[in-house]
């Protein structure tokens, strides 16, 4: 099964506008999920300049 998922996120904190599409594969077997997938554009990640944060690292590692 695929899913489509819209991100619209606004941190005034950080004064930052992060806006992404997200698609998800669900893979299903015996009518449960065994695994997900996401698939996003990491371009529009990087283009807010967050440097070092820990989503970040544990996507490297």
């Amino acid at each position: 099964m695929f899913l489509q998922a819209n991100g619209d996120i606004l941190s005034t904190a950080e004064k930052l506008v992060y806006r992404n599409v997200y698609i998800f594969k669900v893979d299903i077997s015996d009518g449960q999920i065994v695994k997900v997938w996401e698939y996003a554009d990491p371009v529009a990640y990087a283009n807010l300049g967050i440097t070092g944060s820990e989503a970040e690292s544990a996507a490297k590692g």
